[in-house]
Parts: C-alpha cells; structure tokens; sequence
C-alpha cells in the first residue's frame, strides 16, 4: 500500500481517537445513540411537543447539575443539594404572604438564593479551613438544611406564588423559560472557563493543587467560591422546581443528591479534578431527563430506570479510562551515552547471598539500569555509591522485590525470585531500611515490626521491640513501642525504619542513606549494630553520599552511574580522589552554551541578605548581571528550602533587593508579581498540569505587554505559545496534543516555557534537567544562558556536577542549612563540587532530633477514647432529656424497638467501617439492606420450615458478601473510584428492590421475626451481637495481620505496598465483609419490618457514614473504632428515636444528626491537622 495513503489512514484514525476523548463528543454520541433506540421502540418521545415537555425539567436538573460539576471539578462532592433545594423551595412557598406580588415573590427568590450562598460558603470555609472531608461537611449541612424546611413548614406543603408558577411555565418561542435560563447559564460558565483568567485558574487550581500553588493561584480561595456559586445554583434549582411543581414536597430535592452526580458522571467529566467539560454535563443533563421518560412512556417503572441508570455511570466512568489505557506507548529510547570501559565486579570466592545479573529497569522511555551486575557475601559490608539519579534506590528496590526487573535475574540464597512481592523477598532474606521510611502514619512503632515479622504480634513482643530499638539508639532517639509513628521526629522514624528492617533476621540487610538524620553519637551506634551482624554472617548493602562514612565501615565499594555500574573494588584498592573521579567522571556529553566573559556588572543585580527560614539560616549572596549562579549541596542540606523560600513558598526572613528595590515575596502569588518566577524540581506533581494540552500549560504562565486581563487574547496567546513551541525546540504534534503524551525533556521545556512566558525578572530553577535526554539539556542550557544576557537573574539548584560546571559561572555550596563554601572561575568544575559536597559537612548534623512533642489537646483529640466519651455524654444527655419529658421512652416496648433499629444501624456502620479504613466509600448500602428485606419477602415467607430459614440467612448473607466482592472487583480491576462504582450500585440495587416488589407486599417468616428480636432480660439478641461484634472486630483491627494491613493501607497506601501488603486483596476482602455486613443488617431490619418493602433500607446509606464519622474515622483512611461507630450508631438512633418522645418537632432529628456530624468532623480534623503542623 502506498505510504502516503497509510500516513493519511494513521491520521485520520488518530485525529479520530483524540475526537471520542472529548467528553462534549461522547456525551453527544450517547445521545445520539439514545434516541436511535427511541426511534425504534418509542417514536413519539421523539415528537416535537413531547421533547418540548421534557426542557423545563432538564432545565431545572441542568442548573443544580451544573453546581455539581462545578464542585467535582474541584475534586469534591455536594450532597447538600438536596437540602438547598428543598429549602430554597421552601422559602419562596412557606413563606411569602398569601397575598403579596410580584416584588413579594422577588424578595423570597432572592432570600433564597441567599440562603444557598450561605450553605455553599458554610461548606467552602469548614472544608478549606478545618480540613473536613467535602463529603462529610456536606451530608452534615444536608442535614441542617432539612431540618430548616420542617422546622419552617411544620410539616405543611404550601403553593407556589402565582407569580412563580406564571415564571416558571413562560416560553419563549416554543422553549421553556427554565430551559433557556439554564442553557443560558451553563454556556455563560463554558465561557467564563474557556476565555477568561478566571476560568483558567480556576482549571488549574482543581487539575495539579501543587502546581497551581506555585502558579500563585489562591487555590483555598477558588475552592470557597466553587462552593458558593453550587450553592446559589442549587437554590436556583430549588426555585425554578417550586414554580414548575407548583406544589412542591417538603424533602423536593432528595431525587436530586445522586442524580445530579450521575448527570456529571455521564457527561464524562473525571472525578479525580482533571478538566471536565460543562458542555458534556449539559448533555448528560439531557441523557438522563430523555432516558427517563422514554423509560416511562414503555410503561416501565422507576425501578428498571434506576437500574438503566445504574449501568449507564458505570459506563459513563469505565469507557474514559479504558480510553486513555488504549493509547499506544512509543518506544523505550535508551539515552546515549559516549561508550565507556566499565570494569565487572570480580567474582567473590565466597558464594554471593544476593545476586543481580544483567538486571535493566526502564520507566516510560527512561533507562534507569542498565544491564547491572552485583553481588554481596555473607559478612561483608558492600557500599554502593553514585550520584543523585545514578539508579541506587531502583537497584535496591528491584532486590527487595518493591520494583521488577524488565530484564535480567535476582537471585537471593541461591533461589531465582520472580515478579515483585515484596513479602516473598523478605521471606528470602533481604530487608530494606529505605531512606524515606515507608511507615504508616496511624500505625504505632510496634506495629509497624509486626507487619514486618509476626513474632511482634505475640505476648513479650513490647519488650523485644524495645531490645531491638536499643540495638539501634541508645540516645534522644529512642522510641516506645506503643508511641504513634504521626508523632515521632524524623530521626525517630528513621531508628523504627532500621527496626523494621531488622525485624525480619534477614540475611542482607539494605541501609539506604540511613545517618541522614543522625548525630555523630547515633551514627557510632549504628556502625557498631552493622560490625556486630557483620559477625554473625548477616551481608550489608550500605548507600550513602558520605564518603567518610563509606570509608570507614564498607568493604567493597560499587560505584554506580547514569544507570550502570562502573566498577566494584575493595575498600583499601580505593582513594578518595579515584572515588570522586569515578561519581563524577562520564564524558561532559552536553554542549553546554560558552560562558559570559564580558560585559559581567560588578554592580550587583541581585543582593539577598540574611535570609533565614525552615532548614536554612543567615544565607547572603549577590548575583550580578549576565551570570548564572549555581546551588549545589548534598541532597538535605537546605538547598531545596532556600529556593522555595526565594519563590515565596515558604515563610522565611531577611531582605531580596533587585537592582536596588526591595521585593516582596510573603507569598507566591507576590514573588510572582514581584517578577520571581520558579521551576520545581518536580515537573509532575508541582510543576505541570498533565492532563491539559500543550497550549494550556504554556498559556498558565503568559502575562502579556501590559499585563493579565480578565478576558484572554486568545490570538496573542496562541502568538506567545507558538514562539515558546519555537524557540524552546519543543516536539509536540500540535500545541492542543496532551503534555502527558511529551518526553520527560520536552515536559521540562514547557515548564520552563511557561515561566519564562510571564516575563521574569529573576528566574530560579530547581533541578531544570532532571530527567532530561542529552539534547533537551542542551536547548534548556541555551535558553537559560540567554535569558542571563538578557539581564534575567538566573539560579540554578541542581545534583549534577557536571551540569552545574558547565551552565554555571559561580557556585554556592550548602551545608547544614548555610553556604559552607563558594566556587568561582577554573574552581567552578565537577570534580571540586563533588568534593566539597562530600567533605563540607563532615559527619551528618540533624537538627530535629527528639520526639515531636505534643499538647494534651492533640494527645485527647487524636484518641480512639474521645469520641467513645463524647457519645456517651451526649447520648445519656439525649436519653436523660426524653425520659424526663416523656416516662414511655424508657418503656420496655420502646426499648426494644430501639434497640432492633440501633442494632441494624451498627452492622451497616461496622461494614461502612471496614471500607472507610481503605479510604473507600459504600453508597450502595442502604438499598443492599432493602434487597436483603425484599428477598426475604420471596424466600423466607411465613410459614416456611425453621431449617429452610435458616439456610435462606445464610445464603442471603453470602449474597449480599458476593455483591460487596463484585463491587470490589469492579473497584480494584477497572481502577474505579468506589463512589462511582457504588452510586451505580445505589441504583441498580434500588431499581431491582422496586422492581421485585413494587409495593410493600408478603409477610416475612415469624421464626426469623421471633429470633432475632428475641431478648434476653432487657436486652435485645441483636444489641448482644452487636456489642460481641464491636469487641471482635476492634481486635482483629488493632490485634491482627489483617487489621493491621488495613489501616496501614488506609494510612498510607505506598508505604503498605512496599511493606508487602496487597491492596487488591485487601480492598476486595473488605468490599465482601461489607457486604456480609449489610446482609446481617438486611435481615434484622427484615424482622423489624415484616414485610417486602423495595425502600427499607434507603436511609441507611447516610446513616451509616454519619455514625462512622460521629465515631472519629478518618473518611480517607487508616483511623477508626468500632466500638466509637458503635457510639455513633448510638447517637444517632437516640436522636432520631427521641425527638418524638421529647415533644420536639422532626427537625430536631436532623439539626442534632447534622450539628454532630459537623463538630465531631471539624474537631478531630481540626486536632489531626494541629498534630501534622507539629
């Protein structure tokens, strides 16, 4: 075939790929396809008046979907919606006078969208500045919300005004008002984010957080205004619904909590803040309103809509990402090197315990190692030394089985290992001290050895662990076991992180980077640990930078570089100069630009002054016209906080004149003004937004000739980007192809393209080649040097001697937080960087060195105990309160029921429990509950034998644990955020209770009534079960394998994984205790109930999640009680079981639900933030 014809298919089929990406085009398309099937089963949906019918309802779903979109887009959820809604409705027909006009109905309009405002700044302000979860501050405000429109109603539906209803049914043309507000706004808000700063910060602030940060985008302050304007949309909604309904219902916007998210999810927008598209939202808006009636006019129910639906956001989530994983991977581009004679490790004549041989390891198109070979004997100490980036922590993670290798073996005590199991490769015998600890935070020192070995589990394990501490620090580091790792200094973690690695007996133990922390007296302790396993035959691998400390305890030394190892000798067979000289000795490979000789001021350009901040003190330095300035230090000497600092990142103190003017940099969004611009040192998580194109990353940095304007010049723009594209080299298809499909060298050049694009006046660069193929170096080095001639100050902070020789024409080195020396002229080279690197600061200095102390304050409110005691208090409060104004709540017979209710609250919470401690969320609980009292209607009718009942139970209970599992499966196969996976469970669920009984209808089994509402005195079985359960499982939480597994994966997901704990597994194991979980509950309430109701369980959900919070979980995971979610259960059933009996309105349930909701939320955040500042 023709190659031209074959160029033209490609493109057309990727330009058609990259067309079904958009999520307005897919949206479209599933419209399309919609009313392609209604065509053929239903033609009259789509007859003009028929489709005229439906605007008015996508009218008022599209305004509160839109406030939804905005929020998701802001990596939050707003379940509050339905209670601005309701309540918005309610002001403006509960409480204009009977006989007022249209100013009348005006004023209550905008009372209510006022109302609104404040709810969505409520939420804004509690969620930025206490840092409670946007789902919980949510549901809480959702609760006082409801509570306002019974307290306000008494329980009474009212009319609309007739001004309202006139508005709401006026049309103009042929189209209904309502649908035209709402299509006006939702393309006014496409604008606003499209064309306009606003709007672009706004994507920016809700993509990359971080990035936007050093953007200087106020990211705390669009978050509030985010939530503000959902909520005014939202009682917009409320509004335009009252007009429309004329008589609306009290709880009017609860259809719309889920609904409004699923219109979000079908129109494709992500849930993780990636930009979504309002234009997609709006379709999905007319998705849903068609396929409702559509589903109607086949004279199918609710149900077989819910479940429709249901399948339609599974859809709506799992085609995008199956999407984005079909994109082909380009090559893996091995970055050249001048060739090189390497010299092999010579073959020890002891057999080696670890082995790797011809072991390559590649990321994307970057080569990381390159064919290595290495080995280390029992009882031996092997130091194994390189650069930053030389490929030391890959080569360790690989032999720990944290990384496979893409090619080669590891081989540990003769046996070849195979994939990456963590676990296995301990079991095998290596252990590995990383040098950033991987311990979960919630876990406590003795915890962490348990899951590192069992025998830290058994009676006497405290004493052990302490023994083994010992052996580690006998000074200020010192740690209990029982003390919380969230509480130690860095110091501190790195001892538990050596214990850990200990914990094992392994054969090779692996110390990376480990007397970074330490003092001179902690360091002599740790050399005499290693000289004493050394004789017991245990191999060391020792990584460090410190090259007195490699000399003084290492018996062979590797020297690895760029990826490969260079050469492998005994300690004696080196010199310190031939060790430098192998670190820093590859070929320059680099056209470096020529450096100014000329035309260099003397007069300072830029002068910083006693600057002092968090890990740097008394800095002074100039730089002068037409010179580049260098930062180099050994990694954690300051370097990094000195730059930040400078960018106005962190709080620091002391003066920066630039040619004689004073800038302010108090914070990012100033030193930006000021002309400072930054470029991290990590392009992905603070420097790119990777999910937007080429043009919008270049475009976040423009700042035009006479400054930002509101509305974006989209000509001069597209000038500007197309200049950078040119001038900066970068390869690109075209400036609207994605910045994640670039190479890690043209990612870094549109990172510095965009902070060039804001016309700097000092420009600082934090590693600026990090990950940098040879040739894009060269054109960053370029531009660099000639923006310093143009007059910018530029300074670099880099690890890469040879970089800094080459680019730069004076050099500060760092030590211990200040500059220890100052290299100019022929001194500026690799070889004297490197040296002073590894000879400024001598034995290691750490100044945080003793445990972090803590408050009483942090100490209570980080307790598992307080929010026991707090319940408690509050529940007698409670139960004290409604016997004293009412005898009958103590009554044997209200107790009972109560206690039935609570009991079936607590096994939901218990299973909600299990997933929140993963940092996952069930939905879909409340109508499981409701299948498992349908199917008992069908399956455990009265009158069915005791056996055959009791064999339903427990098939009913492995059911429901199946259905969890699949959601799991769903959950951690399709890599789908669990809220959307049990959303569409919600509905599906709910749609097939509906469907299968679409009345309440067959009474249940009185053996089953009987059992399980059995009592024993006055106490209920299943309160005794429940209590039995909450004891059980807080053991196996705190006292096992299993629940220590589970919060360290909630705590800190990468640090589990490296400690070998499989998150698949152990996310599926608790979907399905969940699920088993709610089918006990299911069958409780099925007694309670008595007979087949589609609808038992819905309340469930929220009541469940507000119990697991009450009890102090965090909703992101790795902290919880179930004995505190059993306290919260308490609460919240006492409050909802009282209100009537204590004479109190309904509202009373929901105000008091929602307040403790809210101030269980905002304290223990509140306490965990103090304790994390600390």
């Amino acid at each position: 075939m023709d190659n031209g014809v074959v160029m033209k298919r490609t493109f057309v089929n990727f330009e058609l790929s990259e067309l079904l990406r958009r999520p307005a085009v897919r949206a479209l398309l599933g419209v399309a396809l919609l009313w392609f099937v209604a065509a053929i089963v239903e033609p009259r949906t789509l007859a003009l008046e028929s489709l005229i019918s439906m605007a008015p309802f996508i009218g008022v779903l599209g305004v509160a979907a839109l406030g939804q979109h905005l929020v998701i887009q802001q990596r939050g959820f707003d379940l509050s919606v339905a209670g601005t809604i309701s309540l918005a409705a309610v002001i403006v027909t509960a409480l204009p006078p009977a006989d007022g006009g249209v100013a009348s109905t005006i004023f209550y309009v905008l009372l209510a969208l006022g109302a609104g405002a404040v709810a969505g700044l409520l939420n804004g302000l509690v969620i930025n500045f206490l840092g409670v979860p946007a789902l919980v501050m949510t549901i809480g405000t959702n609760a006082l919300l409801i509570g306002s429109v019974f307290y306000m109603t008494r329980g009474a539906v009212h009319a609309a005004p007739e001004a309202l209803i006139s508005s709401a049914n006026t049309r103009i043309g042929t189209l209904s008002a309502l649908f035209l507000l709402f299509l006006a706004i939702g393309l006014f808000a496409a604008w606003i984010i499209d064309r306009t700063s606003y709007g672009r910060r706004f994507i920016a602030s809700s993509v990359n957080p971080a990035a936007s940060h050093v953007l200087g985008v106020k990211v705390s302050l669009y978050n509030i205004v985010t939530y503000v304007i959902a909520g005014l949309l939202f009682a917009l909604a409320g509004v335009m619904l009252a007009g429309l309904a004329v008589t609306p219902t009290l709880l009017s916007g609860s259809p719309y909590m889920l609904t409004t998210v699923a219109a979000v999810i079908v129109g494709g927008s992500p849930l993780n803040g990636d930009r979504g598209s309002i234009v997609a939202t709006m379709i999905g808006v007319v998705f849903l309103v068609f396929l409702d009636q559509l589903v109607v006019s086949l004279g199918f129910d609710y149900a077989i809509q819910s479940m429709v639906q249901a399948a339609i956001i599974l859809a709506g989530v799992t085609l995008p990402e199956l999407l984005r994983h079909s994109r082909r991977r380009g090559p893996v581009a091995r970055l050249a090197v001048e060739a090189r004679d390497i010299v092999k490790a010579p073959e020890p004549s002891v057999p080696p315990v670890l082995r790797l041989r011809g072991v390559r390891k590649t990321f994307g198109n970057t080569v990381a190692l390159a064919g290595v070979d290495f080995s280390v004997i029992p009882g031996e100490v092997h130091a194994v030394i390189g650069e930053n980036g030389a490929g030391k922590s890959t080569m360790i993670s690989i032999a720990a089985g944290v990384l496979s290798a893409s090619e080669g073996a590891v081989t540990i005590a003769g046996r070849e290992m195979t994939g990456s199991d963590p676990n296995e490769f301990r079991n095998a015998g290596v252990s590995v001290a990383f040098q950033h600890p991987p311990l979960p935070p919630h876990l406590t020192v003795l915890e962490c050895l348990c899951l590192a070995s069992d025998e830290f589990g058994r009676p006497g394990a405290a004493a052990k662990a302490t023994a083994l501490i010992d052996r580690v620090t006998v000074g200020s580091l010192r740690v209990a076991p029982n003390d919380r790792i969230s509480d130690l200094s860095i110091g501190q973690r790195h001892v538990v992180e050596i214990a850990r690695a200990l914990a094992s007996n392994p054969k090779v133990l692996v110390l990376d980077e480990p007397t970074e922390p330490f003092k001179e007296d902690d360091v002599e302790q740790l050399f005499g640990l290693i000289r004493a396993l050394k004789s017991t035959g245990v191999a060391i691998i020792y990584i460090s930078h410190r090259l007195n400390e490699v000399e003084e305890i290492a018996d062979r030394i590797s020297v690895l570089r760029d990826g490969e190892l260079i050469e492998t000798r005994n300690r004696a067979d080196f010199s310190r100069a031939e060790i430098i000289s192998m670190i820093v000795g590859r070929p320059l490979g680099q056209v470096f630009p020529r450096k100014q000789t000329e035309g260099v001021n003397d007069n300072a350009s830029l002068k910083v002054s006693r600057f002092s901040g968090k890990k740097f003190h008394d800095v002074s330095f100039e730089a002068r016209r037409g010179e580049i300035i260098g930062i180099a230090g050994v990694e954690g000497q300051g370097q990094r906080e000195l730059m930040r600092a400078l960018a106005g990142l962190e709080s620091h103190s002391g003066l920066i004149e630039l040619n004689g003017e004073t800038l302010r940099c108090g914070s990012r969004e100033a030193a930006r003004r000021s002309g400072i611009a930054f470029v991290p040192d990590d392009r992905h998580r603070e420097g790119l937004f990777l999910s937007l194109s080429v043009e919008e990353n270049l475009a976040a940095g423009y700042v035009g000739p006479d400054g930002e304007k509101v509305v974006i010049n989209r000509t001069a723009e597209a000038t500007a980007v197309a200049a950078s594209i040119r001038d900066l080299k970068i390869k690109t298809s075209s400036p609207q192809a994605s910045v994640s499909s670039l190479s890690g060298g043209n990612q870094q050049k549109v990172l510095m393209g965009r902070e060039i694009a804001a016309r700097p006046r000092v420009l600082l660069t934090d590693e600026p080649t990090k990950g940098v193929d040879i040739g894009s170096k060269s054109d960053i080095y370029q531009k660099l040097r000639e923006l310093s001639d143009q007059g910018v100050v530029v300074i670099v902070a880099s690890s890469d001697g040879v970089e800094l020789e080459g680019l730069c024409d004076r050099v500060l080195v760092m030590a211990r937080g200040a500059i220890a020396c100052e290299l100019t002229g022929s001194s500026v080279t690799d070889a004297e960087i490197t040296a002073a690197n590894l000879t400024a600061g001598g034995k290691s200095v750490r100044r945080e060195d003793v445990k972090a102390k803590r408050g009483s304050l942090q100490t209570l409110l980080d307790s598992k105990w307080l929010p026991v005691i707090a319940l408690s208090i509050a529940s007698i409060a409670i139960i004290y309160s409604a016997a004293t104004i009412n005898s009958r709540f103590l009554s044997e017979y209200n107790l009972g029921n109560v206690q039935v209710q609570l009991a079936t609250l607590i096994f939901i919470a218990f299973g909600q429990l299990y997933l929140m401690m993963l940092g996952e969320i069930d939905f879909s609980v409340g109508p499981l509950a409701g299948l498992v009292v349908v199917l008992a209607s069908y399956w455990m009718p009265d009158g069915a034998p005791p056996m055959t009942v009791a064999f339903v139970a427990v098939g009913i209970v492995a059911l429901c644990a199946g259905i969890g599992l699949l959601q799991g499966l769903i959950v951690v196969f399709l890599n789908l955020p669990s809220i959307v996976v049990t959303l569409a469970g919600f509905f599906a669920l709910q749609g097939l209770s509906l469907s299968l009984r679409p009345v309440p209808d067959g009474t249940i089994s009185y053996d089953l009534v009987d059992t399980l509402l059995m009592s024993v005195g006055p106490v209920s079985v299943v309160s005794i079960a429940a209590i039995i359960a909450a004891v059980v499982f807080e053991r196996v939480l705190f006292k096992s394998k299993f629940g220590r597994s589970l919060r360290a994966l909630g705590s800190y997901r990468v640090a589990a994984e490296k400690l070998g704990v499989d998150r698949n597994r152990m996310t599926a194991t608790a979907f399905a205790i969940n699920g088993a979980l709610v089918g006990v509950a299911g069958l409780i309430l099925a007694a309670t109930v008595g007979v087949g109701s589609g609808t038992a369980g819905v309340n469930f959900t929220l009541m469940s999640i507000t119990a697991v919070v009450l009890g102090g979980a965090v909703i992101s995971g790795g902290f919880g009680s179930f004995v505190a979610t059993l306290f919260g259960a308490l609460l919240v059933q006492m409050t909802f079981s009282a209100t009537a009996f204590m004479q109190a309105g309904v509202e009373w349930q929901y105000w008091l639900v929602g307040l403790s909701t809210l101030f269980a939320a905002g304290l223990f955040s509140f306490g965990r933030r103090s304790t994390a500042h600390e």
